[in-house]
């Protein structure tokens, strides 16, 4: 915690004030950082760091800092804390085992606690003088007395806030109150929503159902929370139902009302001053939001997957984290010469600064590709080259952020698929478009780096990438032939490159496939007894796997108690191999071109080593049967040996931190050549 003794810092303000999770630490308890960003002068700094209770296990996602003035209220355990950014000396306002939420009123005086979720404490965040306590049981709340308490929202002048209540198992409880500090109290008609000012209130009428965009009602009263008086009623008409929610003020102020009307796209918003209604443009969002939005509020923060998220001020991203890891807790206007003490810089990195490109001869490999996301206001990808024979790291390409389909190595270059434009990027001269509105999750190129097919618009095209010249164009009219096409889809290629794997889609589900010749673009289909994926050829083409359960004789796809391998050009069947268990769709593979795996230990042992190319862990390893397709020999092997000899590992890796927002290091053979944020490594090559 910050002391008296730290070095004075002055700042300008206003100061942008952030909590992220840096490890997920052991038991109940997370490690936090708050940091500060101060707008003014666009430093950053590291306040403190603090232990803190995990509350996601009873579906509270509020952050256990927030603002009070000039200072943090933490709440971390069973200790609610004041600590003064100004070096004050650390206050305790409360020690209670039974905390579970909090929130500081807006002018930063007064912090609601709910003891239990049947008590609400209130506090002078000065002192930490009770200032009101009040049971949930309390008659004039008018809730039951087995229902559970909810804190709601703070009145602007810290003077009132209300209440809500659950019953048990969190089924619909009883009306909500508004609790003045005064004592008095005041019960809300149930399903009213008051606006953040307490000025107004939302009665929705009968519900007509869900809609596309949740629940719909009626109608919708705007009544006055004082005398009840209703100021303005919408209501259906010829087929349009105002859509109600639990908080449909729009935030950051209270005379607006979010909306969702049936037959209308996109959100419109309700004047409550004038009645109305008007559509929410990026414009009008911007200018209601206020000078800071942040990417990385949530409601609940369980089962959330990392991804990139941000705080911006003034359209700028000021900080990046990960969603779930990292919350934006609000904005501190300091009074003039105001000093932070107990504090640290903090380095951010900025975008990183590739050297100029080495001149290209002598070039001395190896090659290491790999992207990392820059702190930009639309967060683009920097495609970074890496020479390790000389050391050398500079920007090969830049692309949106959407990067959902990473580039593919080929001829001197790679293949970049960004906004349904397909290029080819070479090491050393000018990128060259291929064809757009190319499906970018089909894209692929050939075992020699020197060709790349892709399907664009329904049509498959193959493209040689030295000269850029069309090789082959199949387009609809020569695909209708084929099973009722709907949809193609590349897969891949033949070893040697003369042959193109491609599934096609019929009508209904149905998939079946075959193989193009590059020379000629001819088609082949192959023959199958049943709907089968891509995945059921082996990468040279020659081999397919089909199975069986033991319900049925039909082939199925996937999840099977038997399995043959059959000769895709003859259709002859070359082997067949019982199951001792079922073998689900993670639990098998092609292993390579004359090798196919699987596991039939009957848990989830197999998705370890065929899905996350991590051995199984515990004490009994996995085992892995790999058979030999020109031979028919099984050899039955440990999931890291299988790993070792069929998957090795890369001399390139990554070392992130527990924090997926947080810089990763890049290491090739071990040694650190480079960092940055959510990085992907797209590959390595040997260059001769």
């Amino acid at each position: 915690a910050p002391t008296p003794a730290g070095l004075a810092v002055p700042v300008a303000g206003p100061l942008l004030i952030m909590s992220e999770r840096v490890d997920a630490g052991v038991q109940e308890t997370e490690l936090h950082r708050i940091a500060i960003y101060d707008a003014g002068l666009e430093r950053y700094w590291t306040a403190f760091e603090y232990r803190n209770v995990r509350t996601t296990e009873i579906g509270d996602s509020r952050s256990s800092v927030q603002p009070a003035g000039a200072s943090l209220i933490v709440w971390s355990g069973s200790l609610i804390r004041r600590i003064g950014l100004d070096g004050a000396t650390e206050t305790t306002l409360l020690e209670h085992g039974g905390i579970r939420e909090m929130e500081v009123s807006p002018d930063g005086t007064k912090v609601a606690v709910n003891l239990y979720s049947r008590t609400l404490l209130t506090l002078d965040t000065g002192t930490g003088e009770e200032l009101l306590r009040i049971e949930a049981s309390d008659s004039r709340l008018g809730a039951g007395s087995n229902q559970l308490m909810e804190l709601g929202q703070w009145r602007p002048d810290g003077a009132a806030l209300s209440v809500r209540f659950v019953g048990p198992y969190g089924r619909p409880g009883g009306p909500a109150a508004i609790v003045r500090l005064d004592g008095t109290t005041r019960q809300l008609g149930k399903g009213w929503a008051i606006s953040p000012d307490f000025r107004y209130a939302l009665r929705f009428g009968p519900e007509l159902g869900w809609g596309a965009h949740g629940r719909e009602v009626a109608s919708i009263d705007v009544l006055d929370l004082e005398t009840e008086e209703s100021l303005l009623t919408i209501t259906a008409a010829a087929g349009v139902g105002p859509a109600g929610g639990a908080s449909p003020w729009w935030r950051g102020g209270s005379k607006y009302v979010s909306m969702r009307l049936r037959g209308v796209e996109g959100t419109r918003l309700l004047d409550t001053g004038t009645g109305e209604t008007m559509q929410l443009t990026a414009e009008l969002e911007q200018q209601l939001a206020g000078p800071v939005q942040s990417s990385c509020d949530i409601v609940d923060v369980r089962d959330v997957e990392p991804r990139p998220c941000d705080v911006r001020h003034d359209g700028l991203i000021v900080w990046e984290g990960a969603l779930g890891w990292t919350q934006y807790l609000g904005m501190i206007e300091v009074p003039e010469d105001f000093e932070l003490r107990g504090i640290e810089l903090l380095e951010v990195p900025d975008e990183p600064v590739p050297a100029i490109p080495p001149p290209w001869e002598p070039v001395r490999g190896p090659f290491l590709l790999y992207e990392v996301q820059t702190a930009h206001e639309t967060a683009p990808r920097l495609l970074l080259w890496y020479e390790a024979g000389r050391g050398h790291t500079w920007q090969l390409d830049r692309r949106s952020g959407d990067y959902a389909c990473p580039p593919q190595f080929a001829h001197y270059g790679l293949v970049i698929c960004d906004g349904g434009t397909l290029s080819y990027v070479p090491w050393a001269g000018e990128k060259r478009v291929l064809v757009e509105d190319a499906d970018c999750g089909s894209f692929r190129v050939a075992p020699d780096g020197r060709m790349v097919a892709v399907t664009a618009c329904g049509e498959i095209f193959v493209f040689d990438l030295p000269s850029g010249e069309e090789l082959v164009h199949l387009d609809r009219d020569r695909l209708k032939g084929y099973a009722e096409l709907n949809d193609w889809g590349v897969n891949g290629w033949s070893e040697d490159g003369t042959m193109l794997l491609a599934t096609l889609r019929g009508r209904c589900c149905s998939i079946w496939a075959g193989v193009i010749h590059v020379s000629g673009g001819g088609i082949r289909n192959l023959p199958w007894d049943t709907d089968v994926y891509g995945k059921n050829l082996s990468p040279d083409g020659r081999h397919l796997v089909r199975g069986k359960d033991n319900h049925s004789d039909e082939y199925r796809a996937a999840n099977w108690r038997s399995f043959e391998i059959v000769d895709a050009g003859t259709r002859e069947m070359l082997w067949s191999v019982e199951a001792t268990r079922l073998i689900q769709n993670d639990h098998w593979e092609w292993a390579s071109a004359t090798h196919f795996a699987w596991s039939d230990g009957g848990d989830d042992s197999g998705v370890f080593h065929f899905r996350t190319r991590r051995p199984a862990q515990g004490a009994e390893r996995a085992e892995v049967s790999v058979l030999d397709v020109t031979t028919g020999e099984t050899e039955v092997m440990d999931s890291a040996d299988y790993l070792a000899r069929f998957h090795p590992p890369s001399r390139a890796t990554t070392e992130c931190p527990e924090n997926p927002g947080l810089p990763c290091k890049i290491l090739l053979d071990g040694e650190v050549v480079g960092e940055g944020r959510w990085p992907r490594i797209i590959g390595f090559i040997e260059v001769e």
